[in-house]
């Protein structure tokens, strides 16, 4: 009896430490250089898919595609958050993390106060 259990912790541990090695570890991105040093000019991409995906320009304006439809407006940087302005729908600004490889993105919106998405920089 006293071995089983022994066994089940032992078996807890190894799942549970090899599940936290594969967790991305994401650090805020929270100056407007660094911001446009990682994102500016490059295609993000919602869940590594095209058919969701945008591009933020160095002269204030975004745009891309989201389920085969346009979308796009203008963005600032303000407070430490990306604030984007979509047409049509309004501001929304956004807490922007990259992770340690510098390939993934989380994005938490309503200034870190919201529902949060993942992305992947081409």
């Amino acid at each position: 009896m006293l071995s089983r259990i022994f066994l089940n912790f032992v078996l807890l541990i190894f799942i549970t430490s090899s599940s936290y090695a594969e967790v991305p570890i994401y650090k805020r991105v929270s100056s407007e250089s660094e911001f446009r040093s990682l994102f500016v000019g490059k295609l993000i991409l919602h869940r590594e898919s095209r058919v969701r995906s945008f591009t933020i320009s160095s002269d204030g304006t975004w745009g891309g595609t989201w389920n085969g439809k346009k979308i796009g407006g203008t963005w600032r940087f303000v407070d430490g958050d990306w604030c984007r302005i979509m047409t049509g729908v309004g501001e929304d600004c956004q807490e922007w993390e990259i992770d340690q490889t510098g390939k993934k993105i989380k994005v938490t919106r309503n200034r870190g106060m919201g529902e949060d998405f993942r992305y992947t920089i081409e």
